[in-house]
């Protein structure tokens, strides 16, 4: 074999092929091959009698040299450290984000950490307040009379009987849909909990304020009292001068 190959074919049905064969394998599991299709290389293992194989890698070409797509259409994938300078998609060829995921992903951090996460509607971001992502702002004066309106539960999950508490998100959409999501089928899914807080801040002020009035209110009825106490202590000394011997004046005089 010479410096370089050239495997060439212009027909719709003969692709240019390049095949591998273990001869000391088990039968059907030693022969592999790789050909070019038009705008794709596919790599695919191969039965014995190869009429038969399954793709485990299939490159993507688009215009020019651009590759489009890299798919694995055989299952899972292991890798110890891979970099990808653009997007990837997993159940999906059609990948919008630089993760793009089709399905459940499940987490399994190593590490603590403080930084929350937030959905911005299917994108995981890290959470953000600033005014910088926020237009027509409002005040929202609900408190005590929503949070009155809550029913907190407990409950087991179905999928794993696991016992829980929380609230009922269709529950909580009645009251108020602010504080749930939904998913892609438009269905109540999800209560924002961390926006419970919010209108607990507006409780707390309410119940604030509450005592504060009660405590206004106390500080007046105490110095009406003294001022009563002071009128009634005024009348006694007049009784007393022109009565001596009333009853209220001997018993001051014991």
């Amino acid at each position: 074999v010479g410096q370089d190959v050239n495997v060439e074919s212009n027909s719709a049905s003969i692709f240019p092929r390049f095949s591998l064969n273990f001869t000391g394998g088990f039968a059907n599991e030693k022969r592999w091959q790789n050909y070019a299709s038009q705008a794709a290389l596919n790599f695919s293992a191969l039965n014995d009698a190869e009429n038969a194989e399954t793709f485990w890698l299939q490159v993507t070409r688009a215009a020019g040299t651009a590759i489009s797509s890299v798919v694995f259409p055989n299952g899972t994938v292991s890798v110890s450290n891979l970099f990808l300078a653009d997007r990837v998609g997993i159940g999906t060829n059609g990948a919008q984000a630089t993760l793009d995921v089709n399905g459940n992903i499940k987490f399994r951090p190593h590490e603590g950490g403080i930084d929350p996460l937030c959905l911005a509607g299917f994108l995981i971001s890290t959470c953000s307040s600033s005014i910088r992502y926020k237009q027509n702002i409002n005040a929202f004066n609900h408190g005590l009379s929503l949070i009155k309106q809550l029913r907190p539960v407990t409950f087991n999950w179905r999928a794993n009987n696991q016992a829980d508490f929380g609230l009922v998100a269709e529950e909580v959409n009645r009251v108020e849909p602010l504080l749930t999501t939904t998913n892609d089928k438009g269905e109540i899914e999800g209560v924002k909990y961390d926006r419970v807080g919010v209108v607990l801040v507006n409780a707390v002020l309410e119940q604030q304020q509450q005592i504060e009035s009660l405590v206004k209110q106390n500080q007046a009825q105490q110095t009406q009292l003294e001022r009563q106490q002071q009128q009634i202590y005024g009348l006694k000394q007049i009784v007393c001068s022109m009565n001596p011997q009333a009853d209220t004046c001997k018993k001051e005089k014991e």
